[in-house]
């Protein structure tokens, strides 16, 4: 759980002063390098690019050019006129104006000299370099996460927002930070965050240094690119390659149990544990060490979904009143709900693969902090056709159809598993086990039921 603090200015106070400050920021179209009255999303620093926020074509300014350039050619040629009308220059004229004409050229030049200067030196203020790869993976739903995002990937211990008028909001620039730090989880462990309303800014204390972090960063990416190129085929559909990703994971990923010892009341993580085991919490546990928490596994498929052509975003909140993560993955046009934590279950396989938001309501209490709120309803999960169970053809609505396909496989496995409607009673359920218990035989083995999913092991 990150700490946050504003300083400042009184936060009870600021917020009762929040529609001032949007009428405020409307104003302040200074700071984005435009004319603009109305700003939609100021201008984002990209890389190589060097130039100031906002800096670059403006309609207003442009207009005013093209006018003084009108006025100087109508000048000079109504001077033209009278000169052919007088039809005499003296020499001591002419040279007079070649003088004025070379002391204004010179001064023109001076002038773009200058702003030239001034342009260059503060081209490294809003630089940030990180890798191109990094950059090709950075998501973000407003210029202001995206600006967020590169400053956290560089390890940027203090970020400036003077060239966003929309952070004197501090909900809306909590909902941007968030956004970038949660769906771009190579920004490595951050511990405090502390917002400075006075200097626009936003100074970060990170559990991993700079140099550990890159390494994180480096050695994450080259695992899961080595995992993409390993398992992943060209000629895959979607839905292949999200279960390849998902079965690597759950084959060669261990949860690490310790963290367990160090889970509060409240659902939150004591902070000395992730210092302790910090890779855990990165996506290089899972994919390098091969041992993490439901941040590792998240994170860890995120990674290699990116090179395995997959879209998909991380998702927070908690489960079973204890903080988690997890997955929204991009199926056929259609988002679903995947944890790759909770489908390691060797009692409950993929019990949570391609799950839609109605079964996922009875699991998961979801955060508002993993999306920018204006863009939470795009990634609506919908529908069960490529639901694990469905799509092997596992699930059903009728209690004597359960029954038959749980007995069949028992037949050659210890586990057996079916869904059913996760509206079905409990005393449904039971009627369901104690017929399969009758129907296959068995004289001894236990059975779990979860968000609609049976599951009977034998023993």
């Amino acid at each position: 759980m990150v700490n946050v603090t504003i300083k400042g200015v009184d936060y009870d106070e600021f917020m009762s002063q929040t529609d001032l400050l949007k009428d405020r920021e409307e104003k302040l179209d200074g700071k984005t390098g435009t004319a603009a009255e109305d700003i939609d999303i100021p201008y984002v620093p990209k890389k190589d690019e060097g130039n100031n926020p906002g800096e670059g074509d403006n309609p207003e300014e442009e207009e005013t050019t093209t006018e003084k350039e009108t006025t100087t050619e109508k000048e000079t040629t109504t001077k033209e006129e009278v000169t052919t009308e007088k039809e005499t220059t003296t020499e001591e004229e002419t040279t007079t104006e070649e003088e004025t004409t070379t002391e204004e050229e010179t001064t023109t030049e001076e002038t773009t000299t200058k702003e030239q200067e001034t342009k260059d030196g503060n081209k490294d203020k809003y630089k940030v370099d990180i890798s191109e790869e990094l950059e090709e993976m950075i998501y973000a739903n407003s210029a202001l996460s995206e600006w967020t995002a590169y400053n956290l990937l560089a390890h940027n211990e203090v970020i400036s927002y003077e060239m966003f008028p929309e952070s004197s909001n501090t909900e809306y620039l909590s909902d941007a930070f968030f956004e970038a730090y949660n769906q771009n989880p190579l920004c490595g462990i951050i511990e405090t965050v502390s917002y400075d309303y006075d200097t626009d800014s936003i100074r970060v204390k990170y559990v991993l240094n700079e140099k550990d972090t890159q390494k994180m960063q480096e050695d994450s990416l080259k695992k899961a690119k080595q995992i993409a190129d390993k398992i992943i085929d060209d000629d895959m559909s979607d839905y292949e390659k999200e279960w390849e990703i998902n079965k690597y994971l759950c084959e060669n990923g261990e949860y690490n149990e310790a963290i367990f010892d160090y889970i509060n009341s409240d659902g939150t993580i004591d902070g000395s544990v992730v210092y302790k085991y910090a890779n855990s919490f990165t996506p290089y546990g899972i994919l390098v060490e091969n041992v993490g928490v439901c941040e590792s596994y998240s994170e860890a498929f995120l990674l290699v979904a990116h090179y395995a052509g997959l879209e998909a975003i991380i998702q927070t909140g908690s489960m079973g009143g204890v903080n988690h993560e997890w997955n929204r993955v991009k199926i056929d046009n259609q988002w679903y709900i995947l944890d790759v934590t909770n489908n390691d279950s060797e009692y409950l396989p993929n019990c949570y693969f391609n799950v839609p938001d109605e079964i996922a309501q009875t699991i998961y209490q979801v955060g508002n902090d993993a999306i920018m709120d204006s863009y939470i309803s795009n990634y609506t999960a919908k529908g069960m056709d490529n639901e694990y169970y469905t799509k092997s053809k596992l699930y059903t609505e009728k209690k004597d159809e359960a029954v038959s396909m749980l007995t069949e496989l028992l037949k050659d496995n210890k586990v057996a598993a079916v869904r059913v409607n996760a509206d079905m009673k409990e005393k449904d359920v039971s009627e369901i086990v104690k017929n399969v218990v009758k129907e296959a035989k068995l004289t001894s083995g236990k059975y779990y039921y979860n968000a609609g999913v049976i599951s009977i092991i034998k023993e």
